[in-house]
Order: C-alpha cells, then sequence, then structure tokens
C-alpha cells in the first residue's frame, strides 16, 4: 500500500542524534514507516556552530576534529537505524548533514514532502542539551510531528 493522506504515510522522517534515545525514536519512526508501508527518511545532524574569533591554524584543525569524529559517530548511529528498517523492508533514505539540527530536520522534510516528522522530546549532542529541537520543529513544521518521549518519568 502506498500513503496518502486519506490512507497513510508516504514519508515518515525521523530526526536523530548520537545519544541514548536516538534508539528509541528510530525504532518508534521505523515501525511507522514498517507499519504504513512507506519510505523512512533518516536525518542526523551533526552540530556545527559558528565561531565569533580568529582560531588559527590550530583551532581550525580541533574543530574539524571534533565534527569529524560527529559524523562518524552519526554515520555509526544512522547504520544501525537502516539495519533494523531493511529487517522489517523499509526502504530508507540517510540524510547526513552538518550544521543546525531543528533547521535541517525542516529543510529535508519539505524537500522530501516528509507527510510526518518524528523526533525525541530531548537528547544530547556533546555538552549541549538539544530540548529545544522539538519545540523549533513542532513550531516550523509543514506537516505532522510525532514527539517520542525518551527522558524517564521523575517523581
Amino acid at each position: 500500500m502506498t500513503g496518502s493522506a486519506a490512507h497513510g504515510f508516504q514519508r515518515v522522517l525521523v530526526g536523530i542524534d548520537t545519544s541514548s534515545n536516538a534508539v528509541a525514536v528510530a525504532e518508534r519512526a521505523v515501525g511507522l514507516a514498517a507499519f504504513h508501508n512507506c519510505e523512512l527518511h533518516v536525518v542526523s545532524v551533526v552540530p556545527v556552530r559558528p565561531v565569533g574569533a580568529a582560531l588559527g591554524q590550530s583551532g581550525a584543525a580541533a574543530i574539524a576534529a571534533l565534527v569529524a569524529a560527529g559524523h562518524e559517530k552519526a554515520a555509526e548511529v544512522v547504520a544501525g537505524v537502516e539495519r533494523r528498517a531493511a529487517e522489517l523492508g523499509v526502504p530508507t533514505i540517510v540524510h547526513l548533514i552538518h550544521g543546525n539540527p531543528s533547521s535541517a530536520i525542516l529543510r529535508v522534510a519539505s524537500e522530501v514532502g516528509a507527510d510526518v516528522i518524528v523526533v525525541g522530546n530531548r537528547g544530547v549532542t556533546g555538552q549541549t542539551t538539544t530540548k529545544a529541537i522539538p519545540e523549533e520543529v513542532l513550531y516550523g513544521a509543514l506537516c505532522d510531528v510525532l514527539v517520542v518521549h525518551t527522558t524517564p518519568h521523575t517523581e
């Protein structure tokens, strides 16, 4: 079955990071795509923040090394999602991007015509909490957004 607005989804997009929460988010998205027999777009964004001052050669090399390490870790996480999707027969398209996570997720969702975006309610990339990303995606999306609760309940 190919999805449509009346019959289901054609394209599910999931935004994942390299946090431990990414597995739960990806699993939900893969299951949703399998249920709707549709393609899955996996977006993983290696954050690149603007630098305000000249760094010199050693500073630039250090930033390049951090970005390369982030790219490698993201590729590993994405490979795991691809394996899981393949087990369920879900066609998967990967978008491994450097930049601002919420902007990249929204841009790819628009470009591919995503019917739904799946994100976690919280993740951690490096030392920076990415709690605002789900909110930015929710308010900026032109399609449905499923926010997967990934944080434990505390009492």
